[in-house]
């Protein structure tokens, strides 16, 4: 994941959108926008262990399945997705992504 490449909205979390990738940057998949791909669904690929939805062209994300591990300091589920939580509740930054107090990557979903 290349932090770089991604923005933050108005609540501090990472812009995303359901949509397919336009470019995939060191692992990051964003639409032309630059946000960055994002869907709620079980990874059938994986790159450098994060989960991806090859159908769908996104990053596979669950709000709700609790952390089981951590990849590169990003924190995992169980099925490969990243735990997420959408903004607000923002409470510190690592290495350019804002995460909650649960530990999950804050997310502004863009619709």
């Amino acid at each position: 994941m290349n932090a770089g490449v991604l923005t933050n909205g108005v609540a501090n979390g990472v812009n995303v959108q359901a949509t397919p990738f336009t470019d995939f940057n060191g692992g990051t998949p964003t639409n032309a926008l630059g946000f960055l791909c994002v869907r709620q669904v079980a990874p059938d690929v994986f790159i450098s262990g994060f989960g991806y939805s090859a159908s769908l062209r996104a990053l596979c994300v669950n709000r709700v399945l609790p952390i089981v591990g951590y990849n590169a300091g990003l924190p995992m589920v169980a099925n490969g997705s990243i735990a997420v939580a959408f903004a607000p509740g923002v409470t510190f930054n690592s290495g350019g992504i804002p995460f909650t107090a649960t530990g999950r990557v804050a997310l502004d979903l863009i619709p």
